[in-house]
């Protein structure tokens, strides 16, 4: 039987998941657009069935599908886990999930009824979603047994290739999420047997999801925008520390995690699109002797902002810092002590202290710019070295996900580099704090901040609906690959 024509849709970084917020505020949730997401794929459904004769049609979900990080927990003392081994515990928090984002789970139940494919990639946020017991509940819930078309699993740390089209997450390239998959396997290996994994051959869930559960998720409580804004690291950081004062009491563990994450996120394989350790996609780096908190804001922001205005953050920085104390663990009350020193986002200083903190902000955010976070014209070298090797390998298009910044940029050799953004929502600096004229720009300033205080988030919103459209012919090659934005009264072309 002659092989039939496939268009392949991709999407990622979907982030179900996340306790809901009593208006205004966002609660947990970074994803707040189920039924737009829903009716894409409802739409995916229709086509499916009324195309089936003549081609094929697959939906991939390219990692980050759910949000296990952002799942709060039975234990209110820590509600975050970093990576949930208990099948029982994994299997009630996507339940939870999957009640709570229910339209989603009928739209892909919908799709295979009508024959279209479904292919899961793991992401670094959703690692639970490999465990037996949770795909196997997903299975029963989609209907999988009983459809028409067919739903694959990718959750072994392989890419999913279709024809001269190649497609994975992307964390394997961000040192800092990496994924030790063998360990991951010996966990699904003995759950599978209803056995107890053997100690020392437990999952260690990656750096990233560490910091996630023990520094951003307890931010999070009273900054709900630290995991929206972009760029991350020049943004949200001098923002953090211009607003609040005490950070500083606590600094000194939260850059030296962020400094971490700069020099993962800067390990590149020993060459281009390889691991480096057999069992790993990726090095994490070793650890080393603790940075003073200075040193550590100097290594993380180094390069990314003019001396000028990182030696004025380090001077606030400064100014706020509390005694020395002897260092705590990881995750030891680390929210808490945020809650104990106030927050400028509700206290006022006088207001000379308030406006030195400002214009110091402004100087640093200024420096963004020409920042290129949002051009999906252009991306950093560490997606793009590894998409060339891959795109050198023979694939025409290389398809990855995880940044959240949607991306369409050529390769050498014809090839072509997607990335597929997020469906979840992002916080853009005001194009107001550019303006020539800096009082302007301090106005500007003021403004946001003052929403920020507020609670009043939505202005400075950005959701950019993606996916990838790829048509693949009967030989396997890609004869049209495009990045495309979803508007439910155009369509899906």
């Amino acid at each position: 039987m002659p092989v039939r024509p496939l268009v392949l849709y991709v999407i990622s970084d979907l982030h179900l998941g996340g306790r809901v917020g009593v208006p205004p505020a966002r609660g947990f949730r970074i994803n707040t657009h189920v039924p737009l997401l829903s009716e894409f794929i409802h739409r995916l459904a229709v086509r499916a069935a009324d195309t089936r004769a003549a081609s094929r049609l697959e939906l991939v979900i390219n990692g980050d599908i759910v949000d296990f990080l952002a799942q709060e927990g039975p234990q209110p003392d820590q509600p975050w886990r970093a990576f949930i081994e208990d099948p029982a515990e994994a299997l009630q928090a996507y339940v939870e999930i999957r009640d709570q984002e229910r339209p989603f789970f009928d739209a892909l139940r919908e799709l295979l009824h009508q024959g279209g494919d479904l292919t899961l990639l793991l992401g670094n946020h959703d690692v639970e979603l490999s465990l037996p017991a949770v795909r196997a509940r997903i299975e029963a819930d989609l209907g999988a047994a009983d459809s028409r078309g067919r739903l694959r699993w990718i959750v072994d740390g392989q890419a999913h290739a279709v024809g001269d089209v190649l497609i994975e997450h992307g964390n394997r390239y961000d040192g800092f999420n990496v994924i030790d998959h063998d360990r991951l396997r010996r966990v699904r290996s003995a759950q599978s047997r209803r056995q107890r994994v053997p100690d020392g051959d437990g999952f260690e869930p990656p750096p990233g999801s560490r910091l996630v559960q023990q520094v951003m998720n307890p931010i999070k409580r009273d900054y709900p925008f630290v995991d929206l804004l972009k760029p991350e690291t020049e943004a949200v950081v001098p923002l953090l520390i211009a607003l609040e004062p005490g950070l500083a009491a606590d600094i000194e563990r939260l850059w030296t995690l962020w400094r971490l994450k700069a020099e993962a996120g800067r390990q590149q394989p020993t060459e281009p699109a390889q691991p480096v350790h057999a069992g790993q996609i990726g090095i994490t780096p070793p650890a080393t002797a603790a940075a003073g908190p200075q040193d550590a804001l100097a290594q993380m922001l180094a390069g990314r902002l003019p001396g000028a205005q990182l030696a004025a953050l380090q001077q606030l920085a400064q100014g706020a810092a509390m005694p020395a104390q002897s260092p705590i663990g990881l995750g030891d009350g680390l929210g808490n002590a945020w809650r104990r020193v106030g927050s400028l986002l509700r206290e006022r200083f006088d207001a000379a202290t308030w406006d030195r903190r400002l214009q110091v902000l402004l100087d640093a955010l200024r420096t963004l710019q020409h920042d290129t976070s949002f051009d999906p014209a252009v991306e950093q070298p560490a997606w793009l070295r590894p998409a060339q090797a891959l795109a050198d390998g023979g694939f025409r298009v290389v398809v990855f996900g995880h940044t959240h910044l949607a991306k369409q940029v050529p390769l050498a050799g014809g090839a072509v580099y997607l990335n597929t953004g997020t469906w979840a929502d992002l916080m853009k600096l005001p194009a107001g704090l550019f303006a020539a004229d800096r009082a302007h720009a301090r106005a500007a300033l003021d403004r946001f901040v003052d929403d920020l205080r507020g609670g009043r988030h939505d202005d400075h919103l950005a959701f950019d609906p993606r996916f990838a459209r790829c048509a693949i012919d009967e030989a396997g090659r890609c004869t049209d690959a495009r990045l495309c934005r979803f508007d439910a009264a155009a369509g899906l072309d």
